[in-house]
């Protein structure tokens, strides 16, 4: 359907053409500026020429109307397609915290060792850590 909007469109402005090139000309001397002729010949192309343009423009508006209808119809499409296969509790970070708990419980406590002199072997003299660790 919006194909047949841009042909509409083409058609106008070539009809418009034709009809111009009909009916724009006067008899007499329409060549000769200033004259009763020429100014019929200036009088008849504005009028053809903007009602060819208004007749353009309408069609080209409507034709853009369509589309942004046929946009918001199918973002409300995928929205309600989002929503029908969404899971049934919300997406948060409680996922994250059971995780790390599980994973949690299943350290050694013993494995990890609390002493400090072993952490501070762990950084050379220039680290941020240790200089913090020594001066502050």
């Amino acid at each position: 359907m919006l194909n047949n909007l841009e042909y509409l469109q083409l058609g106008l402005s070539i009809s418009f053409g034709f009809i111009w090139f009909w009916f724009a000309f006067p008899s007499g001397r329409w060549w000769m500026p200033f004259s009763g002729p020429f100014f019929s010949l200036l009088f008849r192309s504005i009028v053809i020429g903007g009602m060819g343009f208004a007749s353009t423009t309408c069609v080209s508006l409507i034709h853009r109307n369509i589309e942004k209808e046929i946009d918001r119809v199918r973002v409300d499409m995928h929205r309600q397609r989002g929503q029908k296969f969404a899971p049934p509790t919300p997406e948060s970070v409680e996922w994250l915290n059971s995780l790390t708990s599980v994973i949690w419980g299943l350290i050694n406590p013993q494995m990890v060792c609390n002493n400090p002199n072993i952490h501070q072997a762990d950084f050379p003299d220039w680290s941020i850590v240790y200089f913090y660790r020594r001066h502050g």
